[in-house]
């Protein structure tokens, strides 16, 4: 008999498994999905899913009975969520190089299949929602079934200790170790620094918070992978299925925990709008007033897990560069809400030319995911024009009339409310060098109730002046402004001494490019009280 960890017993194993014939029901054909613990093999009505034999350290199905005990603890934790999916565990048997689903003479057991219905492909949430079969009675559904769940999940002293601080922090700060490897990989020093600043702040304000939830009894069995590629709609109902079965600390959360990874997953697919109509329905039936103090939190930890597995499969896998790009995607989101929060904002950059406006709004842009509105792009497209063309000194006075900058401040405000309409935040870069623009967007962002803040950036005159000469020489410049317009335009700079300190920040972008993201965003966490 050929050992079990050896090719021959894997080859002779798969064989089986690869063959119809094998099966106790009818097939006409078998697709085989191998996982990083599992294979999964398809058949014309059912699912058999086999655990590997194999320890990560947090994953231990090493041996038979770990085996066994995982896959029915995957069975009966499922059921809770998807019940008319999850069938049976059943026994596959061995004898030499044979395999059966039936009992074998002289045979013992050589793994344990999990049976399930075959879910059919056009009915996962992500293809529903690809193809806009998704409505707000499906958003309403599943918030009902999900408040229903967490409302039967019973609490133990056991489970409820899991939402201590002190146990939270081993698992961030296990994600923090594991993905400095991934530092400009796929995810920025400076944002590793301002999430792990963000995280530990948290746990630091909220000490009271974190207690409070599990003296409520808020801390959970809870699903543990609850994103939308779990979410099938099985005879007219929601079922969200393959939760964590295989370690009790990533399911032993709070529930704001799960639902925070649903609501990000949202963000990821570019639904904010289908996450925020989820999230005041979840408030509407469950009575849970402190879970959006948690929100930001969770989404932000989700997030960052996210990130961390994809880098690792990236890093594993020759088809790395959509992993990689997914990797990125999420570490951006989980800066942004460390940063500014999941309600869209409006994020707005000022400031005189030459003070590295533009270039730290754009830093800003691709560190956080959010879309960018620039004056000096949308004026010169307006215009029929390049972003980066130089434009004739014959028509600068045209493009930069008066008459033309209300245009363009009402363009760029347009399209900076179309993306927030849609649940995302906006990025605006224009100099706001006249009270009046400032005014005109404020009054807009309050009569649609939109969160906003100014950022002016400032450097010293003369670094000013330097950088206007490096543009007559520079690629790919978008401004217009050179070292001759300097006088000029400085002098219709009026200082924005309206803005109000809630919704104003400065920044010197004097120092180095990192440095200053990373002081940005300190002062952004603080302004947002974290």
């Amino acid at each position: 008999m050929v050992s079990e960890q050896s090719e021959n017993y894997r080859t002779f194993f798969l064989e089986f498994f690869m063959n119809p014939d094998s099966y106790p029901d009818q097939t006409q054909f078998v697709h085989k999905i191998e996982t990083h613990a599992s294979y999964v093999f398809l058949t014309d009505r059912f699912v058999y899913k086999i655990k590997k034999n194999i320890n990560l350290g947090f994953l231990d199905f090493s041996t038979i009975e770990k085996r066994k005990h995982f896959t029915n603890q995957e069975l009966m934790l499922n059921q809770r969520l998807c019940s008319d999916i999850y069938i049976e565990v059943l026994p596959v048997w061995k004898n030499n190089n044979s395999f059966s689903f039936t009992k074998l003479e002289d045979g013992a057991i050589a793994e344990y299949a999990l049976k399930m219905h075959r879910m059919s492909d056009e009915d996962f949430f992500l293809e529903r929602l690809r193809l806009r079969r998704i409505t707000e009675s499906d958003i309403e559904e599943i918030a009902l079934l999900l408040a229903d769940f967490y409302k039967r999940q019973t609490v133990t002293p056991e489970i409820i200790d899991w939402g201590c601080t002190t146990k939270l922090k081993i698992t961030t700060d296990e994600n923090f170790e594991q993905t400095e490897a991934f530092i400009n990989a796929s995810i920025s020093k400076p944002s590793f620094d301002l999430i792990r600043l963000y995280t530990d702040r948290f746990y630091q304000q909220q000490e009271n918070l974190f207690q409070r939830r599990m003296e409520q009894g808020w801390i959970k069995n809870c699903h543990g992978d609850m994103h939308l590629e779990h979410f099938h709609k099985h005879r007219g109902a929601w079922c969200i299925f393959d939760c964590i079965e295989f370690n009790e600390r990533f399911r032993y959360i709070d529930a704001a925990c799960d639902i925070g990874f649903l609501l990000m997953d949202f963000d990821f697919n570019g639904r904010s709008d289908l996450a925020l109509s989820l999230d005041e329905k979840l408030n509407q039936f469950l009575p849970d007033t402190d879970r959006k103090q948690m929100m930001d939190f969770y989404k932000c930890y989700r997030a960052y897990v996210r990130g961390k597995v994809d880098s690792m499969i990236a890093k594993n896998v020759r088809e790395e560069q959509g992993k990689i790009q997914d990797a990125q995607r999420y570490f951006h989101l989980s800066l942004k809400y460390a940063l500014i929060g999941s309600k869209p904002a409006a994020i707005v950059f000022m400031g005189r030319i030459a003070t590295g406006k533009s270039r730290l709004s754009r830093r800003f842009s691709e560190e956080t995911g959010i879309e960018i509105f620039s004056c000096d792009t949308i004026r010169k497209t307006m215009a029929g024009m390049m972003p980066t063309e130089q434009t004739p000194d014959a028509k600068k006075k045209e493009l930069y009339s008066e008459d033309f900058s209300d245009k363009t401040y009402r363009a760029v405000l347009d399209a900076s409310l179309k993306s927030i309409r849609t649940g995302n935040s906006a990025v605006l870069d224009c100099t706001f060098s006249r009270k009046k623009y400032r005014d005109f967007i404020i009054e807009n962002f309050q009569k649609h109730q939109i969160p906003y803040i100014f950022i002016e950036t400032v450097v010293p005159d003369r670094i000013m002046k330097e950088r206007l000469k490096k543009r007559s020489t520079g690629k790919d410049v978008i401004s217009d402004a050179r070292i001759e317009d300097f006088e000029k335009i400085n002098s219709v700079f009026e200082k924005p001494d309206e803005l109000s300190e809630n919704h104003y920040l400065q920044i010197s972008t004097a120092g180095e490019k990192d440095e200053t993201f990373f002081n940005l965003g300190k002062l952004l966490m603080e302004k947002q009280g974290n």
